[in-house]
């Protein structure tokens, strides 16, 4: 009789600790989901902002290059004016 009221016992605490176990695992499981999509919304935005700071370089860089395109091409026109006009005199 004892093996009997043991196994009653028994599987009365497995009917109660089985569902305690199982949402246990599951709030486990849950909370190291969140983790992961935590950690990789995290690691987005890094990449995002340092995707901005590439895209504001390459603006600078761009602006940089035209101004400095701008002042060669001065210096070119300006560096040939003397040379017109000494050639149109050298013909006069």
């Amino acid at each position: 009789m004892n093996d009997g009221k043991a196994g009653s016992v028994l599987s009365l605490l497995y009917a109660i600790l089985c569902p305690l176990t199982l949402s246990s695992s599951f709030v486990s499981a849950w909370q190291s989901s969140m983790r992961v999509h935590e950690m990789m919304a995290e690691n987005r935005l890094r990449f995002a902002q340092r995707l901005n700071e590439m895209s504001e370089e390459l603006s600078t860089l761009v602006k940089e290059v035209e101004k400095n395109r701008k002042q060669v091409a001065f210096i070119i026109l300006f560096a040939a004016v003397p040379r017109l006009t000494m050639n149109t005199r050298q013909r006069s």
